[in-house]
C-alpha cells in the first residue's frame, strides 16, 4: 500500500461511515455521498470537503524509528484536517431545506457517536497508524462560516465543521545505522 494515500483514506473512511448510517434511511443511494468541493458537488445529497491541512507540531516526535536493526526511519507528519459537511437536497423548493435539515441532523449525530475512529472503522494507510482518529466538532462563529463559503464565491449554506487528527504521513527517508561488531584496544602502561 502506498504511505502517502493517507488523506485519500481518510476520505474513503468517513465516507464509508455515513454511508453505512445514512443509507438507506436518510438518504436512498450511498452513491450520493461523497467527497466533493462545495463549487463542484454533482448529484450528492451530502458532500464532504477536507478544507485545510495544518501540521501538528506540538504532538511532533522527534526521534528515529528503528525498523530493523541497520535502518531507522524519520518521523512521520502529524496533520490536523479540516473537513466540511454541507447537505445538497433536490427536493422541490417547499421540502427542499427539511430534506437537508434531516440530513445534517443525522450526519452529525454519526459524527457525534463517533468521536474516536478505532483501527476496525479505519481504511488503508490509516489502519497502521498507532493511534485513533478524533473527530472534534468546531464551533465556529457565523462570519468564520461566511468567509469560509466566500472562499469558494457561492452563497453561504447550513454547514458543519470539524477537525480530524492526528493523521500520520509516514516518513519513507530512511537512515542506515553501521552496528559496531567488534572493537580492538590498546592499553600502554603510563611511566
Amino acid at each position: 500500500m502506498d504511505s502517502y494515500s493517507v488523506i485519500a483514506d481518510l476520505g474513503h473512511t468517513l465516507v464509508d461511515l455515513l454511508r453505512g448510517c445514512l443509507c438507506p434511511g436518510i438518504i436512498k443511494n450511498e452513491g450520493q455521498i461523497g467527497l466533493c468541493s462545495p463549487v463542484d458537488r454533482g448529484d450528492y445529497a451530502l458532500g464532504l470537503h477536507f478544507y485545510y491541512l495544518k501540521e501538528d507540531r506540538e504532538n511532533m516526535r522527534m526521534e528515529l524509528m528503528t525498523l530493523s536493526e541497520s535502518v531507522r526511519q524519520y518521523p512521520p507528519m502529524l496533520l490536523k484536517v479540516g473537513l466540511m459537511i454541507t447537505a445538497y437536497s433536490k427536493a422541490g423548493l417547499s421540502d427542499r431545506a427539511l430534506d437537508e435539515y434531516k440530513i445534517m441532523g443525522r450526519a452529525l449525530q454519526v459524527l457525534f457517536d463517533h468521536k474516536q475512529l478505532t483501527k476496525n472503522h479505519l481504511f488503508g494507510q490509516l489502519k497502521f497508524q498507532e493511534q485513533d482518529l478524533s473527530i472534534e466538532y468546531m464551533n465556529l462563529e457565523f462570519d468564520e462560516q461566511v468567509r469560509i463559503w466566500s472562499l469558494f464565491n457561492e452563497p453561504y449554506k447550513l454547514s458543519a465543521f470539524y477537525e480530524i487528527a492526528p493523521v500520520v504521513v509516514p516518513s519513507e527517508r530512511t537512515v542506515e545505522q553501521v552496528r559496531v561488531t567488534s572493537a580492538e584496544l590498546t592499553l600502554r602502561r603510563k611511566e
